[in-house]
C-alpha cells in the first residue's frame, strides 16, 4: 500500500521461508519468486543472492540437484559481482551440501574446505568452524577415518564454539570412534552428550545418540 516495494520484496522472502519451514514448498515456491521479480525489478542484487540461496534449497528438499545447483551458481555469480564473500562463502558452503546430497563427497569436500577459507578471510568464526564440521562428514563418508578424526581434535580445540556445534563435534567423534570399533569410548561420549542434549531439548540429536 505505501508502494514500499524493495520491503515488499522482503516480505516475500521471509513469508517463503516460513511455508518452507512447515512444508508447503507450493507456496513457499511462489513467495520466493514474487520475491525474486521485485529485486529483479529494482535491481537489488543482495537480495537476488539471498533469493537464489533460498530456491536452491527449495530444489534441494525436492531432490532437483541440477536445479539447485543451478541456483547456486546465479548466486553466486551476483556475489562475486557485489563482491559479497560473506554471501559468496555461503553459496560455495551451499555448493558442498548440493554435492554431498547426490553422493558426490570428493566435490562436498572441496566445496566445504573453499567456504572455510573464504569465511576465515571474513572473519565469521561460527561459520568457519561449520564448514568443518562439514567438511569432517565428508571424510567419513569418503572413509578417510584418520583424517576425519584430525579435524575433530582441532575442532575440540577451538574456543568460543557454539554449544549445538560443541555437541554436534562430540556426537561426530562418537561415530567416528564407533568405525574404529572403539566402544567403550563411544558409550562414553554418548552418555555425556546426552545429559546435555536433553538440558537443551535437542530431541532430534538425542534420538540420534540413542540410535
Amino acid at each position: 500500500q505505501m508502494g514500499d516495494r524493495i520491503r515488499e520484496g522482503v516480505c516475500f522472502g521471509n513469508l517463503g521461508e516460513y511455508y518452507h519451514y512447515v512444508g508447503d514448498s507450493s507456496r513457499a515456491k511462489h513467495c520466493y519468486e514474487n520475491a525474486q521479480a521485485i529485486a529483479l525489478e529494482q535491481g537489488d542484487k543482495a537480495s537476488l543472492v539471498r533469493g537464489n540461496r533460498r530456491l536452491a534449497w527449495l530444489q534441494m528438499d525436492a531432490g532437483a540437484w541440477d536445479r539447485a545447483e543451478e541456483c547456486v551458481r546465479q548466486g553466486l555469480r551476483i556475489a562475486r559481482e557485489l563482491g559479497d564473500l560473506s554471501g559468496e562463502a555461503s553459496l560455495v558452503g551451499t555448493l558442498g551440501t548440493v554435492a554431498a546430497s547426490r553422493g558426490d563427497f570428493e566435490s562436498a569436500l572441496a566445496q566445504f574446505q573453499k567456504a572455510e577459507m573464504l569465511y576465515e578471510h571474513h572473519g565469521s568464526h561460527e561459520q568457519r568452524q561449520n564448514c568443518r564440521v562439514n567438511a569432517c562428514l565428508a571424510l567419513e563418508k569418503l572413509d578417510r577415518v584418520d583424517e576425519a578424526f584430525a579435524l575433530v581434535e582441532a575442532l575440540k580445540a577451538e574456543d568460543n564454539m557454539a554449544p549445538f556445534t560443541q555437541h554436534f563435534v562430540t556426537v561426530l567423534e562418537m561415530n567416528l570412534r564407533i568405525r574404529r570399533e572403539d566402544w567403550h569410548t563411544a558409550i562414553a561420549l554418548g552418555d555425556g552428550v546426552l545429559v546435555e542434549l536433553e538440558k537443551i531439548d535437542a530431541w532430534d540429536r538425542t534420538i540420534s545418540v540413542h540410535a
